[in-house]
């Protein structure tokens, strides 16, 4: 304590004026009537003593009076800087280890991989016996003309380039919209796509909870299907597409940006990872590896990073306001 201020008003004028000279300090009633000034560090002492006879000499000074905007300034950035603090920390004796996410209950993830594998016996069954009756019935775009050939098996046509893409979807058939991320044309490509959501799948759905991590992954699907979609028809020519790995683009992106900018959550992904990600899919964009889905994993990847940096935008937008 450096002293007495006779009022509240002119203890807090006071107050105002100490910390936009950079002397933290607080005031308190006293048992007189009068108010205490209190300085928080002891390095400020000398200085806070000074300024206080100076203002008891001439409390009416407009330096004074000119000082509480400025303070509320500094008051409000200090609170922005101590909640981005708060967001940036994170207790390890306290967080959930990766064991204890991964031991949770997860059925969408589950699901996502049963249905994948169911489907693509389907597809196996349908190749042998020359039908491709499966990927007729989920295929964004399905081709558009089946009838029998001589010998008895099922043969399609190509879609006819000057329909639309939409065409099924808008005559009742929504699902085509999501379900392609079901079909898989190869055993390597089934089982990295079902290891990224073993993985990382698994974790998010423990973290947040089946029903979000359900929307999320239909989101994703939603995008990156017609992202790939539309590519195909304008810029690409039709043809089928298929696979989970737009949505495991987008599964990445939300989890990147929670390791970002909330990574008081637990979601951590190493930088290494995110080189790895990031390089495949380029090298993917490059056509190295064969015909890809390139649009699917870009709009997968933009639409996780959104909805996995959306609560941190709406945080700032408050803060600033």
């Amino acid at each position: 304590m450096i002293g007495h201020v006779p009022s509240e008003f002119d203890a807090k004028r006071f107050s105002d004026y100490l910390l936009t000279r950079g002397i933290p300090a607080h005031v308190e009633p006293s048992s007189d009537q009068n108010w205490q000034v209190w300085i928080e560090y002891d390095d400020h002492l000398e200085q806070g003593e000074n300024e206080l006879r100076a203002f008891l000499n001439d409390p009416s000074h407009p330096r004074y009076d000119q000082s509480s905007v400025e303070a509320d300034r500094i008051r409000k950035r200090s609170q922005q800087q101590a909640l981005r603090r708060r967001q940036n920390y994170h207790d390890v004796r306290t967080q959930n280890s990766y064991s204890t996410w991964i031991s949770r209950p997860t059925p969408v993830a589950i699901l996502l991989i049963a249905v994948s594998i169911v489907v693509y016996l389907f597809q196996w069954y349908d190749n042998k016996q020359r039908y491709q009756r499966t990927e007729y019935w989920l295929l964004f775009q399905s081709r558009l003309v089946e009838y029998e050939s001589f010998d008895g098996t099922a043969v399609v046509a190509e879609p006819d380039p000057s329909v639309s893409v939409y065409d099924q979807i808008l005559r009742g058939q929504v699902w085509r919209a999501f379900t392609p991320m079901f079909l898989h044309f190869g055993v390597l490509h089934i089982l990295f796509n079902m290891m990224w959501v073993w993985q990382l799948g698994r974790v998010i759905e423990a973290m947040k909870g089946s029903l979000f991590f359900l929307l999320l992954v239909l989101g994703v699907a939603l995008v990156s299907n017609n992202a790939q979609a539309l590519w195909d028809q304008y810029v690409a020519g039709m043809r089928g597409f298929g696979g989970m790995s737009g949505v495991v683009a987008g599964l990445f992106g939300y989890a990147w940006m929670k390791s970002r900018f909330q990574p008081y959550q637990g979601l951590r992904i190493p930088d290494q990872m995110v080189g790895l990600m990031l390089g495949w899919l380029v090298i993917c964009s490059l056509g190295w590896v064969g015909p890809i889905a390139n649009a699917a994993h870009w709009g997968g990847l933009i639409a996780g990073m959104v909805m996995g940096f959306f609560p941190t935008l709406l945080n700032r937008l408050r803060q600033n306001h």
